[in-house]
């Protein structure tokens, strides 16, 4: 048998039909025709089209679930660390409604001074830190402070030295003065009453309200301010500056002027309330608690040491137990009743505006920072119309709208922190970062921050 030859036409078609082929070779032919007929150009419109359909499909999908992923590490930080508002707020409400007993020890009401001038003095009277993107007012009259300056020899005030106050401390300064001071120490305490400092002192004191805001900041506040770098005033000096007032009555009342000496001390009184009333902080409260305090200690002294006992009890301090307190600090912290105690705190008209301001303050943190879903949604509907109501009944002034619209901000869009130096959790906000941009909301990575920058602590 010879074998075909596959070399033209004929041969090839001969080997098809030598191994039983050659009867396929139409049909095959045909089947390849009709494939052509498929993959014809104008026939490969619709499968292109369901093709591109699967493709956006399958990147919707993948963008949803890598947008999932994301939020997981915002929605775990938040969740295990999300910010708790101020948990001592039941106490500090405590301290200050104690203080209300002491209120008739003020001194009278200056009605000429009006609050911006008030603000003014409290400006000239208050050092403040620098915060970037806050403005201070400027100061054209910086008053000298004798206490702070003035280094004590060894032997004036022995028994009345502390290593927190360079001067001497106020809780027996009056007492002693049935001692008598010696010639040294009375050069110290005339030349601390007389400092022109307490001019301005007296006008912060005695205004009927004061406009702490726009006395001591530039405002409008920049948009890049944060409520959580506000520059708050400084305890330490309030409490030194109280301090100097009683050494300053002290002066008086070892002069033979112990009416001018109580006169002095009830400003001191009203310096506390001045932070309590007319305060915008849960720190400023507490500071007028302090002051206030400082300054019914050095009258209870006062009234001892001329007789007047009915006033000396009337001024003296509440009675309080170890018990008490220790209980007081074991005691576990339930934060949703926290949370509603701040609510009504904010909503009362009687409650020290200190707190009230304050409470809304902290309160904003959690509304945009407080859970999974503040996070998520932004604040609720009972925490704006907390805002609303507190802003139309609070807000005094156009420094005061400036202050309400910072912590409404805050509220919107979380705090802008610094996050942890570890590496892990700057990778977690990064990632948060991420997730802010492609969502649109800038809590993500706010309260992110916020969260990994408690981990440092």
């Amino acid at each position: 048998m010879s074998s075909a030859r596959i070399d033209s036409k004929e041969g090839l078609g001969a080997a098809w039909t030598g191994v039983g082929a050659a009867g396929a070779m139409p049909e095959r032919a045909s089947h390849r025709r009709a494939t052509d007929r498929v993959r014809a150009p104008g026939d490969d419109r619709p499968a292109t089209r369901a093709s591109w359909a699967r493709v956006a499909l399958r990147v919707v999908r993948n963008a949803a679930i890598g947008l999932a992923l994301l939020s997981t590490i915002p929605f775990g930080f938040v969740a295990n660390r999300g910010f708790a508002f101020f948990p001592g707020m039941s106490q500090l409400l405590e301290k200050t409604a104690e203080a209300e007993r002491w209120r008739d020890f003020r001194a009278p009401v200056d009605a000429s001074i009006t609050p911006q001038v008030a603000g003014g003095a409290l400006r000239r009277i208050t050092t403040l830190p620098s915060r970037e993107h806050y403005a201070l007012r400027a100061v054209t009259t910086t008053h000298a402070r004798p206490w702070n300056s003035i280094t004590l020899a060894p032997e004036l005030f022995p028994s009345l030295r502390t290593a927190q106050y360079k001067g001497p401390a106020a809780f027996m300064l009056i007492a002693k003065t049935s001692g008598g001071y010696s010639a040294g120490e009375m050069a110290y305490l005339r030349e601390v009453a007389e400092a022109p400092f307490w001019k301005d002192f007296d006008a912060v004191a005695l205004a009927a309200q004061v406009d702490m805001v726009g006395g001591l900041y530039e405002t409008p506040f920049s948009a890049e301010a944060q409520l959580m770098a506000f520059p708050f005033m400084n305890l330490t000096e309030a409490k030194q500056t109280a301090s100097a007032g009683v050494a300053r009555a002290t002066y008086y009342l070892a002069s033979g002027h112990p009416a001018e000496a109580e006169r002095v001390l009830r400003t001191i009184v009203s310096f506390g309330f001045m932070f309590i009333d007319q305060g915008h902080t849960l720190l400023d409260a507490m500071t007028g608690r302090i002051v206030v305090d400082i300054g019914r200690n050095a009258l209870q002294q006062l009234y001892r040491h001329t007789g007047q006992s009915e006033l000396a009890a009337r001024v003296a301090p509440p009675p309080q137990t170890v018990k008490t307190v220790a209980r007081a600090r074991a005691a576990p912290v339930d934060l949703e009743a926290a949370r509603v105690r701040a609510l009504a705190v904010i909503a009362d008209a009687r409650a020290p505006r200190a707190l009230r301001v304050g409470a809304l303050e902290e309160l904003s943190y959690g509304g945009s920072c407080g859970s999974v879903r503040a996070m998520a949604f932004g604040p609720s509907e009972e925490l704006r119309d907390a805002l609303t109501t507190a802003r139309a009944s609070m807000a005094r002034y156009p420094s005061e709208q400036a202050l309400f619209d910072l912590i409404d901000r805050n509220m919107q869009h979380g705090p802008r922190v610094e996050g942890s130096a570890w590496f892990a959790l700057r990778v977690a906000s990064g990632t948060a970062e991420v997730l802010s941009a492609v969502t649109g909301n800038p809590r993500f990575a706010a309260c992110t921050r916020l969260a990994t920058s408690i981990y440092t602590y």
